[in-house]
């Protein structure tokens, strides 16, 4: 199995992550979307990237095998005080690396 890294997804990630949700939209039917159904523009992804790095209660983590995003995970928390300590969680990974 190849060395997995493990990060918080950066600015330069949006358009490898665009490709790997298609990738994954494909390989599941336990996405809210589609193969080639996530059709959001580069300067969304980018935007939606910086917010969790702004944001004290979310995150963006990308697994990498060599440079191929081969899962992602999303901790998106609410704005506000009242919400701030509620958060989505979803997760999703490659089909090769099921079971791994």
């Amino acid at each position: 199995m190849d060395n997995i890294v493990f990060r918080e997804a950066e600015i330069d990630d949006a358009e490898k992550m665009i490709s790997y949700l298609n990738i994954v939209g494909r390989e599941s039917d336990n996405l809210m979307h589609e193969s080639n159904g996530f059709i959001v523009p580069v300067e969304a992804v980018k935007h939606r990237i910086q917010a969790s790095h702004d944001a004290d209660n979310s995150i963006i983590m990308i697994a990498l095998a060599g440079k191929e995003i081969i899962a992602r995970a999303e901790l998106a928390g609410y704005p506000g005080s009242r919400l701030h300590h509620n958060a989505k969680f979803s997760i999703s990974v490659r089909k090769d690396y099921w079971n791994k």
